[in-house]
């Protein structure tokens, strides 16, 4: 009897047991399914970098000899025979391009006529200007005359009066703007002043175009001159570039793509040349010398590089990257900031049913970032763990586990 109690009481136990058992790993693996999974990152000092490619830019050339016909040409000037083309190396003294110089030897013979016009329309308004003044003043002078023979207090006084005090105050106008019948003498000097300036710039042009001639030892980096081509002031001759001439590159960015450069950041300029008949791709080394914003409606900056080696003269530019220095630092993936400015950090507890790990929201302050990085410079230290993936939505405070866990 005593020993059919002992095993029921010993079954009982292990049911009991089973049950437990049972229910423990049953609840822990609903608990698992339930449970939010994340992934974790431990957080280690490291370093965020950029490296930017732009593809709007211009080659510059410091000291570069460049030379325009003046704005002041106002006909076409055609080129008759032309003795460069661009890519051409030339020597000082070089004959460089003929002109026709008919027009211009017309348009110099107008322009003195127009010298000739406005100087006497000048000289017209000064002569009838000082007939105006000289025939007010004189006015003047019978005014305060009658006025002084006229009795004070009659009314013939009283309109001397008048009359006096409106002439004065027209001689004073007068005098003072230089105006005569509603002209005036500064239109008539500065007309008389750009029909000298053109008759000038038309007689120099004339006489340096006589003798074209290459000014230094160079190479022709751009040229519009061609026999037959018509030209008109403030077209380009020629660009000569000399060993003086120092080669520069402006580059057009975003102002979000400016905030991460400052002068003084290295850039690389990739360039090909021409060697027998193949194209050779090249390098050179610069450094970031000024940004500015251009002030366009986007918002749009651009940097002027110097670059530190010489390239060809013949060089064509087909890209620069500029990689500013790294940023150290606490750095963590994007995909782990929440809202842009807070992250979960991951703690471990001591639970009933183990260590179990949960989830704190905490905010952050985000520095510099890069496509797929961001520097955080305060809110985390070395060696958290934070949480940079999740498989649904997740709250401060939460339990999580790892995948597999």
């Amino acid at each position: 009897m005593v020993n059919k109690k002992r095993g029921a009481v010993i079954r009982a136990g292990v049911i009991l047991l089973a049950v437990i058992l049972f229910f423990t790993v049953f609840s822990r693996t609903i608990n698992y399914f339930l449970t939010p999974k994340v992934t974790i990152a431990l957080v280690r000092p490291s370093a965020i970098s950029h490296e930017l490619r732009f593809s709007h830019f211009e080659m510059l050339y410091d000291g570069a000899i460049e030379l325009r016909l003046p704005s002041g040409i106002d006909v076409p000037v055609a080129v008759t025979e032309a003795f460069i083309q661009k890519g051409d190396t030339v020597a000082a003294g070089d004959p460089l391009a003929v002109f026709d110089g008919d027009s211009l030897e017309n348009a110099l013979r107008e322009s003195v006529l127009d010298v000739l016009i406005h100087k006497d329309a000048l000289h017209r308004f000064d002569v009838n200007f000082e007939s105006e003044k000289r025939r007010l003043e004189r006015q003047i002078e019978d005014d305060t005359a009658a006025l002084a023979a006229a009795n004070s207090n009659s009314t013939q006084a009283k309109r001397l009066e008048e009359d006096r005090a409106q002439r004065e105050a027209d001689l004073e106008y007068m005098t003072q703007n230089q105006i005569l019948n509603g002209q005036i003498r500064q239109s008539y000097t500065a007309a008389l002043d750009a029909a000298q300036e053109r008759h000038d710039i038309l007689s120099r042009t004339i006489s340096e175009l006589r003798a074209f001639t290459a000014p230094k030892d160079g190479y022709v980096r751009e040229t519009n001159l061609r026999a037959g081509q018509e030209l008109t002031g403030g077209d380009l001759l020629f660009t000569i570039l000399t060993d003086e001439s120092r080669p520069t590159i402006r580059v057009q960015m975003t102002e979000a793509e400016a905030a991460n450069l400052q002068p003084g950041d290295a850039a690389t300029i990739e360039y090909t040349t021409l060697l027998n008949m193949q194209r050779k791709t090249s390098t050179a080394e610069t450094v970031i010398a000024n940004i500015a914003l251009t002030g366009d409606m986007y918002q749009t900056h651009e940097i002027t590089a110097s670059l530190r080696q010489a390239i060809p003269y013949d060089a064509i530019v087909t890209g620069v990257t500029v990689k500013p220095p790294a940023n150290a630092g606490i750095v963590i993936p994007l995909s782990a900031i929440v809202n842009g400015s807070s992250v979960y950090v991951v703690t471990e507890r001591d639970t009933f049913l183990g260590k179990e790990l949960y989830v704190t929201r905490r905010d952050v302050t985000i520095g510099d970032r890069n496509a797929s990085q961001a520097l955080v410079t305060n809110g985390l230290s070395e060696n958290e763990y934070i949480v940079t993936s999740w498989d649904r939505s997740i709250h401060d405070g939460q339990r999580v586990v790892l995948p597999n866990n």
